[in-house]
């Protein structure tokens, strides 16, 4: 029987991609383990695709001087012991990570045991934990083309995205989130945990934004809205997101590279404004990547307030131009190329 582990966790962000590619995983796997955080997003999403969930309480590099970073190495090496007493037990076949701290123990644990790891990254950059896993990994994967460039044993593969975001029907998804009118709709998301910046901005501008468009607001389920009903406004914590992209003409998201690349390859016209606190910059460098290729407007998060409903118009103004741009990136879906990668590389 084969059996494959799935590694990453935190944020949606790192779940996301293993959605999918699981589809195709269960064509070839019996048994799929997924070793993540606990956070209660991952059981939301996770327990019913996979075989068992693993909670792990790996460290976590806090990015500023803390004598706690000083415990690191003593608590990295306490993860991976106990996984590699959780591979020993399972022998699984093969291990596909999605980078973060949950993953970097389960990297070290499958290279110590000599079990195929696959890495992925999904940012322009690699982060701290995929630098460390991509030397114990049999190859790494990119969401960038630029990344796998003078990698060892790297690969591009593009972004890993649900095959739902490729044949959603306008309409039908207005309809489904209860969407009227016939103003253009501009969909606003900070991430799967929403964007206090990006709500407050809206909030403080939406009325002069509702003269011209529609909005989907996805503000995160930790950030309740101050409207409980507004002609024009239609907030949720979250949404399905082949779903409200699919309803939207324009997008005002955050820089992550999940939803960039959901975005740009269902040929939506976007504001990108880039995460930069509690950041070591990856969504500005995603950004930056695209904006200067032209596909997509990019503004500064401390300029937000003043400026969005200027920056929407806009957008709106300049989305033939963009969805013009983004066509010639040809970028598709690297599902099919990284299953077969990890059936080539497992066990």
């Amino acid at each position: 029987m084969k059996s494959i582990i799935l590694a990453g966790g935190g944020t949606a962000g790192h779940i996301t991609p293993h959605l999918a590619i699981m589809p195709q995983l269960k064509k070839h796997f019996d048994k799929i383990y997924y070793f993540g955080s606990g956070k209660q997003i991952e059981k939301k999403l996770m327990q019913n695709e996979v075989t068992k969930i693993y909670d792990l309480s790996p460290p976590a590099f806090i990015r500023s001087l803390s004598l706690k970073n000083l415990l690191i190495p003593f608590k990295l090496y306490k993860a991976v012991k106990e996984c590699e007493a959780y591979l020993k037990q399972i022998n699984p076949s093969v291990i596909f990570s999605k980078g973060g701290y949950c993953a970097l123990p389960v990297c070290i644990a499958g290279f110590n045991l000599k079990i195929p790891v696959i890495s992925h990254e999904s940012d322009l950059t690699l982060g701290l934990a995929n630098k460390l896993a991509a030397k114990r990994s049999t190859c790494l994967l990119t969401t960038f083309e630029q990344t796998a460039k003078g990698q060892q044993n790297a690969q591009y593969v593009g972004p890993l995205l649900r095959q739902e975001f490729f044949n959603k029907n306008k309409s039908e998804s207005k309809k489904l989130l209860g969407i009227t009118g016939d103003k253009p709709l501009l969909l606003v998301t900070g991430g799967s945990q929403g964007s206090k910046t990006i709500n407050q901005a809206l909030y403080n501008n939406l009325q002069e934004i509702l003269r011209d468009f529609s909005v989907i607001h996805l503000y995160g389920k930790s950030n309740k809205p101050p409207y409980k009903a507004i002609n024009g406004y239609y907030g949720f914590p979250f949404a399905d997101m082949p779903t409200a992209i699919s309803a939207c003409d324009i997008a005002l998201s955050r820089g992550g590279s999940n939803t960039l690349f959901e975005l740009l390859c269902t040929n939506t016209p976007s504001l990108i404004i880039p995460l930069k606190k509690a950041s070591r910059g990856d969504q500005i460098k995603n950004a930056e990547y695209f904006y200067n290729k032209k596909a997509l407007l990019m503004a500064d998060e401390e300029d937000l307030d003043k400026s969005i409903t200027s920056l929407v118009k806009e957008l709106y103004s300049n989305r033939q131009a963009l969805k013009e741009e983004m066509q010639k990136l040809n970028l598709s879906s690297g599902v099919t190329k990284t299953v077969n990668i990890i059936l080539n590389k497992a066990k």
